[in-house]
């Protein structure tokens, strides 16, 4: 999961990750609303849109998922999470692992 400020910028690195075969597909969601202190360590409330981008990948590929981020995005600490699934549907798992670059 990663949030971007737009739908622009979540499309940009969805794609980047996509074609470098880091992610087998993507989806962004917009955001209602996020809300945070900025500047960091401040009483000034900012609040944005924005979107979050979720694309399935390989535990393997998080070290160059980040760095392809980081790279590529606007913030320079953007929220970069990953969520471990489990049980995943065989034929799913399978998909997965033949689109996500080895």
């Amino acid at each position: 999961m990663i949030s971007c400020n737009t739908h622009e910028e979540a499309t940009q690195v969805g794609d980047i990750l996509l074609n470098k075969r880091l992610v087998a597909c993507y989806d962004i969601f917009d955001r209602v609303s996020t809300r945070y202190f900025w500047p960091p360590q401040t009483g000034k409330i900012e609040s944005i849109k924005g979107c979050i981008l979720i694309g399935p990948t390989l535990h393997a590929k998080l070290d160059d998922i980040l760095i392809t981020v980081k790279e590529n995005h606007s913030d320079t600490t953007p929220y970069i999470g990953y969520v471990e699934m489990n049980s995943l549907n065989s034929d799913y798992t399978e998909w997965l692992h033949k689109e996500i670059k080895k």
